[in-house]
């Protein structure tokens, strides 16, 4: 497959088009000027620049409005990594972005405990359950996997403002109170490691146990499956907005990629998604899709797949979709002069800290930071 084109070009009034609209109006001075399809630093943007860890097992949230796209790691840690849960974003629409501390870690710590003494919510691993859900603009946790510091769980949901820097509750923020004022998802879901936005209907789809699928509504607040099947399903996956549809890439089996999944709107209906054989695809199924993360573009309706820790700083695949259920893999072609980014192992999980900036027409990676003072990583599509 011929390698993803830019997709721009320039105007007669001299103005350049993304893909058929205009570029962002407010280009920060960090981007500008960058080439396409080549990763670079964004300078001073380590996490541990606020204090924070993103640990391995860490994500990220990322919340996009007009003229604003802010990453957040919240709580981030768990197990026997950190118990430190402060709350830390960046905004890449700034000249000069880097991360601030939007909540302190909780003053006192306590292991094996859902909340800390302050009603804040304990750190965990996060993979890719850290999620901003528009229509109440709140970064989300939807249950929890290995709270500090041992391997339990939480079916408790927690919901942070990014107004006003508090943890939502019975009362926000109120030192000896806890309980996040959201309902428990179902028991059987605390183990849920992955969690999907529509966008559209704010609507957040986990799957949970390895052969079922919930739906978190935002509305009542309340879990509901909707499958339960033989096949087992895994993440990552994302939501194909352009198809109105969700896609569960899976797992492999060593030689191909099996368990993908494509589901219907509301969640009922799967259908098995294959793909054309290609070098690219061989090298995904060897590599599996455990760590790494699937994000969608939807001006250039094609899928991301990146992990970091894949061969000598990560490989970038693109899945290309149509309105079938056998999609092709290629992999992306970068610059001559593309930055790589680090690769050490488990400390550069990628999960959901490698996301997709629609605002910003580019895929963003933060690199795990529990160990190597690391920079976020850029590349431009358009």
């Amino acid at each position: 497959m011929a390698t993803p084109r830019a997709d721009s070009y320039v105007a007669a009034s001299g103005a350049a088009v993304y893909a058929g609209r205009s570029a962002p109006s407010t280009m920060p001075a960090w981007l500008a000027g960058k080439p396409l399809n080549e990763f670079f630093q964004i300078a001073n943007t380590s996490v541990m620049a606020s204090g924070a860890r993103a640990e391995c097992f860490s994500g990220m949230a990322l919340k996009e409005t007009a003229g604003s796209a802010v990453g957040v790691v919240a709580a981030s840690g768990g197990h026997n990594d950190s118990g430190d849960n402060r709350v830390v974003a960046i905004d890449l629409m700034v000249d000069v972005p880097g991360w601030t501390v939007r909540k302190p870690a909780s003053p006192v710590i306590v292991k094996e405990s859902e909340y800390n003494p302050n009603g804040w919510p304990a750190a965990r691993h996060l993979y890719w359950n850290c999620t901003y859900v528009p229509s109440l603009d709140r970064v989300m946790l939807i249950g929890g996997f290995s709270i500090y510091a041992n391997n339990s769980n939480t079916s408790n949901v927690d919901g942070f403002n990014l107004n006003d820097n508090t943890w939502d509750g019975v009362v926000p923020d109120n030192p000896g109170a806890s309980g996040s004022g959201y309902p428990d998802t179902h028991a059987s879901v605390g183990n849920m490691t992955g969690a999907i936005l529509n966008s559209t209907t704010s609507e957040v789809w986990c799957v949970a146990n390895y052969f079922q699928l919930w739906k978190w509504s935002p509305v009542t607040g309340l879990m509901t499956q909707t499958y339960s099947g033989g096949v087992e399903l895994s993440g990552p996956g994302c939501w194909d907005t352009n198809r109105n549809q969700l896609v569960l890439l899976g797992g492999t089996d060593g030689s191909s990629i099996v368990r993908a999944s494509i589901f219907n709107a509301a969640g009922t209906s799967r259908t098995a998604l294959t793909f054309n054989p290609s070098s690219a695809h061989s090298a995904l199924a060897a590599a599996g899709m455990a760590t790494g993360n699937l994000v969608y573009d939807d001006v250039g309706d094609r899928f991301y797949f990146f992990r970091a820790n894949e061969g000598s700083g990560g490989r970038v695949y693109v899945i290309t979709p149509n309105a079938g259920s056998t999609w092709d893999i290629a992999l992306l072609t970068q610059g001559a002069g593309t930055q790589v980014p680090p690769s050490t192992g488990a400390d550069n999980y990628t999960y959901s800290r490698f996301r997709y900036v629609k605002a910003l027409n580019g895929l963003l990676y933060v690199p795990a930071s529990a160990v190597a003072n690391q920079n976020c990583y850029f590349m431009r599509l358009r």
